[in-house]
């Protein structure tokens, strides 16, 4: 939900997507707003629930989730990278690993969510399905990056 000012998020969390050069890739709201709070829906996104990211991640956490697995409906199936506001939120929100999902399109975007979230795993599907993108390839490009990647047959 995208806010002109902190007062208007009513208490949620906020991103603030203001750096022209951080992993936000510029995103603005509909009116420019730099200011937004995730909020968490169901049935697909057409639902609101007015709970923030946070406020769900540590919910299931006192819960008992053993992990949180992250999907941002607006990044699905888009290839353009992970919100990585999002994850860093979330990742700095909970003490139980979190899995990134939605967005990944190339092999740059696993390494950068790893990079500037610090995330335990990342998720893709439908670059495979559509073999956009190896995932031999995704996991040599982490290798080069320094980032541990499970190979196939080896434990």
């Amino acid at each position: 939900m995208w806010v002109q000012k902190e007062a208007d998020a009513n208490g949620h969390a906020l991103v603030d997507h203001g750096a022209a050069d951080g992993p936000d890739k510029g995103v603005r709201g509909p009116n420019g707003e730099r200011l937004c709070w995730y909020e968490c829906t169901v049935q697909g996104g057409r639902k609101g629930s007015d709970l923030d990211v946070v406020q769900l991640a540590r919910a299931t956490e006192a819960l008992g989730a053993g992990e949180l697995l992250l999907n941002c409906i607006d990044c699905d199936g888009q290839n353009a990278g992970y919100d990585v506001p999002l994850v860093r939120l979330v990742k700095a929100a909970a003490s139980i690993p979190v899995i990134a999902s939605s967005g990944a399109g190339t092999p740059a975007h696993f390494s950068e969510v790893f990079e500037a979230t610090g995330v335990e795993a990342a998720l893709a599907a439908s670059i495979f399905h559509r073999h956009v993108v190896a995932i031999e390839a995704i996991k040599d490009h982490l290798t080069q990056r320094g980032i541990a990647a499970r190979r196939t047959g080896v434990e």
